[in-house]
């Protein structure tokens, strides 16, 4: 059930069954059960990108979603192996129904030296959206490696 913007009750208004059932009732049911969507990108052959520009990791990271009018909380999970060269760096973005959520740098930056598999977690809280009907998609692009490396070279050594 969607959210219903609740009524503003008068003095002395008699409230019938079908008030309470639309604004008391179903404003829980949309409370215990929000719209959720959650998807997995288990590769037989792993994701692999050298674009310089955002694209879709996989088509299982794309989902659709229909809100209430309201923040989205999206969450990412996974490992990046840089191979070959020398350190280099990735970004990741959540792109909604065709608009970037973090600009021309996403909303998580991933750098690590060259060979080695890290994992990484992150969470990203929207804006709050209209309601209606979301596209979603995950995407990354490839940084342009050694630019960064001396910064990579400071977190590892932390």
């Amino acid at each position: 059930m969607p959210w219903t913007t609740p009524k503003t009750w008068a003095t002395g208004e008699l409230v019938t069954a079908t008030d309470l059932n639309l604004h008391v009732r179903d404003n829980l049911d949309a409370l215990k059960n929000p719209p959720t969507a959650l998807t997995r990108y288990t590769p037989g052959t792993p994701f692999s990108t050298t674009s310089t520009t955002f694209v879709d990791i996989h088509s299982s990271l794309n989902f659709n979603l229909t809100t209430g009018g309201a923040a989205l909380l999206i969450g990412l999970t996974g490992r990046v192996l840089h191979s070959p060269g020398n350190s280099t760096d990735c970004y990741f973005d959540i792109n909604i129904n065709g608009v970037s959520e973090g600009g021309a740098n996403g909303v998580y930056w991933a750098i690590g030296p060259n060979a080695v598999q890290f994992p990484f977690s992150c969470t990203w809280l929207t804006q709050p959206l209209s309601a209606g009907a979301k596209t979603v998609k995950i995407q990354v692009r490839r940084g342009i490696g050694r630019l960064h490396e001396n910064q990579a070279d400071k977190i590892f050594q932390r």
